[in-house]
């Protein structure tokens, strides 16, 4: 559970930045128990985020659909106006095949250059 609390050092200040330059809303899709989505809606860096934390039922997996349907449907949002991050290539793969734009995450500094051409897109 203490790993989930504590952000990448760099992966936060880079989403922070693009936060700030662009005024995207950030959405956390968590499958995550309830007692971990608790600690990390009230942690100092999702505060930073000012995130709307969207969880799945415990054990649902993120890749299923349905997970991201419920998703678009909670924002309000077209499958085309969302970018989904994740470091599971089998997540961002689902996303993808909705129509959602993707990032798989694999570092903060690979992730700063995709979203300098996903904002060029």
């Amino acid at each position: 559970m203490h790993g989930w609390l504590r952000p990448n050092p760099l992966t936060l200040p880079t989403l922070l930045r693009r936060v700030r330059r662009t005024g995207i809303q950030l959405a956390l899709l968590s499958n995550a128990p309830e007692p971990i989505a608790q600690a990390i809606d009230h942690s100092r860096w999702s505060a930073a985020l000012r995130p709307l934390l969207l969880q799945l039922s415990p054990g649902r997996r993120q890749a299923r659909p349905a997970a991201f349907q419920i998703v678009l449907r909670d924002l309000g949002a077209k499958p085309d106006e969302v970018l989904f991050i994740d470091d599971r290539a089998e997540n961002t793969a689902a996303a993808r095949n909705l129509g959602m734009r993707t990032i798989t995450f694999t570092s903060a500094s690979a992730l700063d250059r995709e979203l300098c051409l996903v904002a060029r897109a």
